[in-house]
């Protein structure tokens, strides 16, 4: 599925959708936020829906019928989640597979498509190829990025509760204060993410790691970037199941709360 998923892009990029291209809008479901996939899909989100009961949020899903293989374009629209002109719009792949995605506006009605599926209209935006939106196996270079990335500095995020050190020109992300809750697990100065150096701005890729007391470090591959209207940094991957009890990796999902690691410039 991956490399089908590379050529068709490599082709899509190469073709630009006609002049009198017609699109129709999305055809969407809204899904339960609560439900299991949305929060498969979204599992930020799960402490959102948390704290704002009663206040609407809503999940859009779509099946998309692209040449690469089926796609679900997916939305998350609620408070403390988007607001106009800064949602998510996230592409997977027929196993939930993260692909990519953009920002967009907060009306998922205002995304259109055309009938091949190879392009979209994000918000009565410039028509963009499906496949360009796909970044997680091919990230992108440099991004418009906030000013706090332009520059190689080390800084501290924090996730989780923990104080994280960030080290872009030494590509890591290690614990520098580990949250109470996990100090019997992982030991200030842990590292939690490996990678090459990366340029700020920039998405990135290495290996995050996730902990059990007694147990090695478990890797597993993630691509970096920097999402939102506010540039959160955001890791992204199949994160490993342990079996129950034991040290040993049973499988990969991007269900598991490890599949998607965010670090936030103010303490969470």
């Amino acid at each position: 599925m991956k490399n089908r998923f590379i050529l068709v892009a490599a082709a899509c990029l190469l073709a630009a959708p006609a002049a009198a291209q017609t699109y129709d809008p999305v055809d969407w479901v809204e899904a339960d936020p609560a439900g299991e996939r949305a929060l498969a899909l979204f599992p930020e989100n799960a402490a959102a829906l948390a704290m704002d009961r009663g206040r609407p949020h809503h999940v859009y899903l779509a099946d998309i019928d692209h040449p690469a293989g089926p796609l679900t374009f997916a939305m998350w629209v609620g408070p403390g989640v988007c607001g106009m002109n800064n949602c998510g719009l996230r592409i997977f792949d027929d196993s939930d597979r993260y692909l990519g995605g953009a920002e967009v506006c907060d009306q998922p009605g205002a995304i259109e498509i055309d009938p091949t599926a190879q392009f979209v209209r994000l918000c009565s935006d410039t028509a963009r190829a499906v496949a360009d939106l796909f970044w997680a196996y091919s990230p992108p270079t440099a991004t418009n990025s906030l000013g706090q990335w332009q520059s190689q500095d080390e800084r501290y995020l924090y996730h989780n509760g923990s104080r994280m050190l960030v080290s872009p020109a030494e590509g890591t992300i290690r614990y520098d204060r580990v949250r109470d809750g996990l100090r019997g697990d992982i030991a200030d100065g842990t590292i939690l993410f490996q990678g090459e150096p990366w340029q700020p701005g920039g998405a990135f890729q290495g290996t995050a790691y996730t902990f059990r007391k007694g147990c090695d470090p478990a890797p597993y591959e993630v691509v970096a970037g920097y999402e939102g209207f506010q540039e959160i940094l955001t890791l992204r991957g199949e994160a490993p199941v342990r079996v129950e009890g034991g040290c040993a990796v049973a499988r990969y999902t991007a269900d598991s709360g490890n599949a998607v690691l965010i670090f936030d410039p103010t303490f969470d």
